[in-house]
């Protein structure tokens, strides 16, 4: 089990991720279905107007507002796509750079690696 956070895009183990507060529930992958199917069963028989109302709340406190996605979005294309990083994501394109089983499970270590001979 591996975390990865945003702000330091290093991989932590599961259980380092939820001792730090980043994550409030760590749970093998084996149990991982059946957990989300007992709690998807749970929610969808709650009243549907308190789930949304909920919703709302969580949403209003916690999402961005739309007008900052466009920002960074465009701060991301801004770095990323710079001449000089097109060494990098070349390189992450070759290990597997937006595949399920690429690079992206060790993304912050592999960034910041050297390219090899």
């Amino acid at each position: 089990m591996r975390w990865r956070s945003s702000w330091a895009p290093t991989t932590f183990p599961a259980d380092l991720a939820e001792r730090y507060g980043y994550v409030n529930r760590v749970l093998p992958d084996g149990e991982l279905e059946d957990f989300v199917d007992g709690f998807a069963h749970r929610i969808a028989g709650f009243d549907r107007t308190a789930v949304r109302e909920t919703k709302s709340l969580v949403d209003a406190v916690t999402e961005p507002p739309v007008e900052e996605f466009d920002a960074a979005l465009s701060a991301f294309f801004r770095t990323s796509g710079r001449p000089e990083n097109a060494h990098r994501v070349e390189r992450l394109l070759k290990a597997g750079l937006q595949k399920p089983d690429g690079v992206e499970r060790d993304l912050g270590r592999r960034i910041g690696t050297p390219p090899g001979p």
